[in-house]
């Protein structure tokens, strides 16, 4: 995403999925991590984002001040 110029801003545990691929004797050959929730996602262009969005209690506590 970061090499399109795309940036999340909201990552947490609601807003990631995981599928489980097993082969066909049933046992895991690989875990697919799958983003959710584009709703605080923007575009960069070459400037870093100014405004902190994201959901509070997930932020590092300096952002919140």
């Amino acid at each position: 995403m970061h090499a399109l110029g795309r940036i999340h801003r909201d990552i947490k545990l609601e807003n990631l999925m995981t599928e489980i691929v097993k082969n066909c004797e049933g046992k895991p050959v690989e875990i697919n991590i799958k983003i959710t929730d584009f709703g605080f996602a923007t575009v960069i262009d070459g400037e870093n984002p100014t405004i902190t969005l994201g959901s509070p209690n997930y932020m590092a506590p300096e952002l919140c001040e």
